[in-house]
């Protein structure tokens, strides 16, 4: 399930989760899953701005 493949991704190291458009659902799921980590929605239509942000957020992880 959903939730099962959030947490394996997590316990394997991911700390970003990134939902595409439409809405934020999940990401508020997620965020129970990273705790030590980020969720965000993106509501942006611009792909070079989903991989600014990812860059954004790529420096602040440890």
């Amino acid at each position: 399930d959903w939730r099962s493949t959030v947490e394996t991704a997590y316990e394997r190291g991911v700390r970003l989760h990134i939902e595409l458009p439409p809405g934020a659902v999940l990401t508020g799921l997620a965020r129970k899953v990273f705790q030590q980590g980020t969720a965000l929605a993106f509501q942006a239509a611009r792909l070079d701005s989903l991989v600014a942000l990812s860059r954004e957020e790529g420096r602040r992880s440890p």
